[in-house]
This record gives structure tokens, sequence and C-alpha cells, in this order.
């Protein structure tokens, strides 16, 4: 028996090969770990020297993936490609994968993620298309290259569990408002910047899973509006939500009004999100003041808590991966001002 945390390939049948793998961290960071462009590119990268020039990711059934890879030595590309058949978030992937220049190559990939006590095994079953393909793929160093990808995958996802500084509070207050505050381990600049640049906003602030946010409008401007639009990716229901910026600290707070095009609380509600900066780590509160004591206990009971959770959980995810600094960085010295 392979000790936690160690890789474990084997053979199966005359086509099969199959890689199990134990992560100390939730199923669906790792899960995230294999479906999201940004985390791939930091674990995903083959042999010493070769990192992941593309990466590019249409995760729905039916959609493609497709990864190219760089010799830093000579600039040698090796590309990968697939499409997916299958996908039960966050517990199954099916696909198939094909590499460029080699047709002998084809296989379907199966990837499921159990979770026990907080921990994931990764089971990875590869089908090949004949025994010769497979014993061919499988010759010389692929079992060390392997297990030096899936350590680079472990020592990210360590360092991602590490830097998750807390789950969603969520209070009331008086007759109409609801708080709700959390921790992330980011300075308030690249915090602030997630909830107002709309190429951030779109990968994180999307409520449930199976949800995407096609139209994302900011005039970051006292008397300036807003504009949401999400979409439900199975069946296409849309729902948006707009509103008028009222105050504009950066990077400090955020007042603003809010209303859904079709209403399923009653009048309009009142936004303030305030960023406190303390040891480079940002909590945000942000208080909803509702028209009533009815909207806000509708509100409350429609289970809204679990979207904003899982929104703050991709928004914490989000703030460890480097494009978000770079997508930051041309605001930093105005935002810490």
């Amino acid at each position: 028996m392979p000790k936690f945390g160690e890789l474990n390939i084997a053979t199966r049948g005359d086509r099969e090969v199959v890689m199990i793998r134990d992560f100390n961290a939730p199923r669906q960071l790792v899960f995230d770990a294999f479906t999201k462009p940004e985390l791939l590119r930091r674990w995903l990268l083959g042999p010493p020297g070769w990192s992941l020039a593309s990466c590019e990711m249409d995760l729905r059934v039916g959609g493609k993936w497709r990864f190219v890879w760089r010799d830093g030595a000579n600039g040698q590309d090796m590309a990968m490609g697939g499409v997916f058949r299958e996908i039960d978030k966050p517990g199954r992937l099916v696909h198939t994968e094909d590499f460029e220049g080699a047709p002998d190559h084809q296989s379907i990939e199966t990837k499921e993620f159990a979770e026990k006590s907080g921990r994931t095994t990764f089971t990875q079953v590869t089908l090949y298309a004949s025994r010769e393909a497979r014993d061919a793929v499988w010759q010389g160093e692929m079992d060390s290259g392997m297990e030096a990808t899936f350590d680079r995958l472990d020592e990210m996802l360590t360092s991602m569990s590490m830097r998750k500084s807390g789950d969603l509070k969520l209070t009331t207050s008086g007759d109409r408002d609801i708080i709700m505050t959390r921790d992330f381990n980011a300075p308030r600049h690249l915090v602030f910047d997630a909830f107002t640049k709309p190429e951030l906003i779109k990968r994180w602030l999307l409520g449930p899973d199976g949800w995407s946010m096609p139209v994302c409008e900011v005039d970051l401007r006292v008397g300036g509006k807003f504009r949401y639009v999400w979409r439900n990716n199975e069946n296409g229901q849309e729902m948006g939500m707009s509103g008028v910026y009222r105050d504009v600290d950066r990077p400090r707070r955020i007042i603003n009004t809010e209303q859904f095009d079709e209403p399923w609380y009653p009048g309009e509600a009142v936004d303030t999100t305030e960023f406190a900066e303390s040891s480079g780590r940002t909590t945000v509160t942000q208080t909803v003041h509702y028209a009533s004591m009815e909207a806000r206990d509708g509100v409350l009971k429609s289970g809204m808590e679990s979207g904003v959770s899982r929104s703050y959980d991709r928004l914490d995810e989000l703030l460890t991966a480097a494009p978000v600094a770079r997508a930051s960085s041309e605001t930093t010295t105005e935002a810490t001002q």
C-alpha cells in the first residue's frame, strides 16, 4: 500500500493505466486545480525547464481543452487537446486526449475526486486504443515525471489551503440589515480591484456553481452605474442586477444601490462594502440595508448565504493566483494612497 501523498501507478487489463494520489485538500479545491487555467499553469508543467505556454479550457460537455508546453531551453512546443464527455462537479471528469502529431496516442481519461475528512483521493484511469499504445506511452521516465508534477500540485494545494483565511460570517443588525464579513490573505488594493474590475469580477462573483456572468459593466465613480447579468449555463436562464454608486473611496469603501431586473425581494437595497487591511490581510465587511424587515428576511430564507459563500471561496482562490497581481499592478500606487 502506498503512503499518504505518494503516487500509485498501475496497469489494469490490456489497455488501462490507473493513477491514484491523495491530497490534503478539499475536493472542490483539487477539482479547480485540474480545471482552472490560472491554477493549471502553476503545476502542470511537464519536465524540468518546461512551462505551460497555452492553457485553454471550455469546461462543458462537448467543450474542448488544449494545452501547449514549451521547452525553455530550445523553444520546442508540445501540444495536447481533447473534448469533455462528462462533467460532474466536483466529483468526476471524462474527456478524450490526443497528442498533436501523434495519432497513435489517443486515449480517454476518467478523473474522479473523492473527499473524506477534508482530504481528497484523486483517481485517474486512462484507456488507450491498444496495449501497444499504452505500453509505448508508459515506457521510460513517465512515472517519475508524473510524481514530480503531482508533487508540484500538492505544494500548490498546501499553499492555497494555508492562505485561505476563513469562512463567511453572516449576521443581522436591527430590522433591515444583513452584515457579511470575510477575511482574505491579500492586500486590500488587490481585494478592492477584485470587487471593481470587470475582468476580475467575472471570475468569482458567480453565485452557485453552474452560472456565469456574460455582462459586467462598471462605471466606478459617484453617480456612475453598474450592471451585472448572470446566466445559468444549463438552461440559459438569465438574472440581471443594476445600481448606482453613491460613494467611492478607493481602496477603503464602496456604497451603491442594488436592484434586480425581476425583483425577488421588494424595494431597493443599499450596499456598503468596506475593506480593512492589517499585516497584509484584508477584512471585507458588506452591510446590505433593505427597504423593510420583510425584504431582508425573505433574502435570508432564500439560501443566499451559500451562494455568497461559494463566490467568496472563488475570490479567495483568485487572490492566490499570480494573474490577479498582474491585473492590479497598474493601480497599486493609486490604490494605496
